[in-house]
């Protein structure tokens, strides 16, 4: 029998035994040996003994909630004893539990033992749990699988007539396609908004809404983009659905913050976090904090008048990292590292920055998410500009450029045209910069916060090629548009851009006046980098007009900033930032 078989194994040294009450408890002191007992059993014997097993654990479970553990114990038992249809029950039920408990990798697997058990009953795939094991999926940054598990089961919905799971999946696929094609993903959305209006449903028709609206705001297209947003927020304000609440605000949050509506978009965030929480929502909890993490000095906000302190935007960010990590969502780390490292970058400490950006790429490219790969490759670019590896950063950004237009994302085009442009300049590559600014297309707002970039990089071309009178054009304009600036707000960026402008045209008390108001600004906000370039600015200045004890004064001040910011780098990269700096700072010897 099989208790004295296991005597005898104990009495080899090979297994020990616990008598415990009521039965004995064996336990294995090595898997091989475990494994080597089990193979001793003929196939039919394991199905017999597996049988008993699964029967007898779902008689003393009968009573209770079974857990997560539970679910799979019984999933497993009952599909080695061949019992298709409860394995398949209790395999959906354990990838259920660990889907909402945030473990997508074992989710994905009892959903497939769940597949499995449906073909060995000879059924099709049920569509529900290919969704299901798609979406773990998606969440692993595993696309192919995510596509093919959402594609089956639309195909297998269509032909059922079967709408709202239709149009649930036309959604997924659809966001799934936003990592890397957004010609795909409004396809499947207006396929999806087309159902959702035909079925009648409001909630179905908010979330298409939603959906197509976030579209809008990718390709541009902002003002259809709010209009959705708040047709949607209508419906579940009315419905007081707060899921779907969370997720209006969130998605209208980012467009108002890109269009210029700070303070509204700020405080929709904010909500949307409080709701997230509430519904215990940790996929769209990561992505809010991330947005909200932004709206201090990051690479979005250059142009604009920060409404929230570093630190506490550096903390939202690195929160959102540590909460992506925990439930393995492996898009929102990346998208939180990315703007973790611009932030990172913006306060000057390039050596926290440097293993965020080279996580946040490695994470996009693993996963195949083209958005994600442009942002990690900008951001990363902007660290290589402000070390002077100009080299570098042009190895990055043509690339994401490149993603870019291949992906005919307006965001990232304007983004990426405006630093790749900057890269040119700083190579004196003045040409280069030129022809890709002017095949971009300019908009006439000029609040939105992506093309803002591209404008400053027009302005810093103005300089170097020594049209100070143009820069100073460009610069009026873009402070004038600058969007909810009060009265006597500094942007930084900008006042230096027209001090640098001013000092261009001989009127060097104006340009005094804007540099020194750039850099108390800067201070406050603890943009070092900022700080000790207009340091330097102000140096020349000092010296041009004879002022040569508060020239000497500035240029200490920058050195010792410079020198700060240098702490930590590579031996390389340290040398090579000190001499270039150095280089801003005292001019040729």
């Amino acid at each position: 029998t099989l208790i004295d078989n296991l005597h005898v194994l104990e009495k080899a040294g090979l297994i020990s035994l616990a008598a415990v009450r009521p039965e004995p408890e064996f336990t294995f002191r090595h898997a091989l040996v475990q494994q080597a007992a089990y193979n001793t059993y003929l196939k039919s014997q394991r199905r017999r003994v597996h049988q008993v097993i699964a029967e007898v654990l779902e008689q003393v479970q009968t009573d209770t909630a079974l857990s997560g553990a539970q679910s799979a114990d019984l999933a497993y038992h009952f599909y080695e004893a061949g019992d298709w249809a409860k394995a398949m029950a209790y395999a959906r039920q354990a990838g259920e539990r660990s889907q909402a408990q945030y473990a997508p990798r074992e989710a994905s697997a009892h959903f497939s033992l769940a597949l499995e058990a449906a073909r060995q009953l000879g059924q099709p795939p049920p569509p529900d749990l290919l969704r299901r094991r798609g979406q773990a999926y998606e969440v692993l940054g595993e696309f192919e699988r995510a596509e093919t598990d959402y594609s089956v089961a639309l195909g297998q919905t269509r032909a059922a007539s079967q709408w709202q799971p239709e149009w649930q999946t036309l959604l997924d696929l659809g966001y799934l396609w936003a990592a890397r094609d957004y010609k795909r993903t409004g396809e499947y959305y207006r396929q999806a908004l087309a159902l959702a209006r035909g079925m009648g449903d409001s909630v179905t028709l908010a979330h298409s809404l939603n959906r197509l609206g976030n579209w809008h705001f990718n390709i541009g297209e902002n003002r259809a983009a709010l209009g959705c947003h708040q047709e949607a927020l209508a419906i579940f304000q009315g419905l007081e659905e707060k899921r779907g609440l969370a997720q209006t605000l969130d998605l209208l949050g980012m467009v108002q913050t890109v269009v210029g509506q700070l303070r509204q978009g700020r405080a929709h965030f904010e909500q949307a976090i409080t709701l997230y929480r509430e519904q215990d929502d940790r996929l769209g909890l990561v992505n809010s904090l991330a947005s909200l993490s932004e709206y201090g000095p990051s690479l979005y906000t250059d142009t604009v008048a920060f409404v929230q302190a570093l630190p506490k935007s550096i903390e939202l960010g690195r929160l959102a990292v540590q909460l992506a990590q925990q439930i393995g969502y492996r898009s929102g780390e990346a998208y939180a590292l990315c703007v973790l490292t611009s932030l990172r970058v913006a306060e000057g400490h390039y050596a926290a920055a440097l293993p965020h950006s080279h996580a946040a790429r490695q994470i996009a490219v693993e996963i195949g998410h083209r958005q994600w790969q442009a942002f990690a490759q900008c951001v990363y670019g902007l660290l290589c500009l402000d070390v002077f590896q100009l080299e570098e950063a042009r190895r990055q950004l043509e690339p994401a450029h490149a993603i870019a237009r291949e992906t005919a994302s307006a965001i990232w085009l304007a983004v990426t045209t405006g630093m790749l442009a900057l890269a040119y300049i700083e190579q004196g590559e003045l040409a280069l910069a030129e022809t890709l600014l002017a095949g971009y297309s300019f908009t006439q707002d000029m609040s939105c916060l992506h093309e803002r970039i591209a404008r400053v990089a027009a302005v810093e071309l103005a300089l170097a090629q020594g049209h100070p009178a143009r820069a100073l054009d460009i610069t009026h304009d873009l402070i004038a548009s600058t969007p909810e600036l009060e009265a006597g707000q500094v942007v930084p960026r900008l006042w230096a851009l027209r001090g640098r402008a001013l000092a261009g045209l001989g009127r060097l008390a104006e340009a005094t006046d804007d540099l020194r108001a750039a850099c108390a600004a800067g201070l406050r906000q603890g943009t070092r980098p900022r700080v000790w370039r207009v340091q330097a600015e102000l140096g020349r200045l000092y010296q041009a007009q004879g002022r040569t004890a508060e020239a000497e004064a500035e240029r200490a001040a920058a050195r010792e900033l410079a020198q700060t910011m240098a702490a930590g780098m590579t031996a390389a990269w340290q040398q090579h930032f000190m001499q270039q700096a150095f280089l801003v700072i005292d001019g040729p010897h």
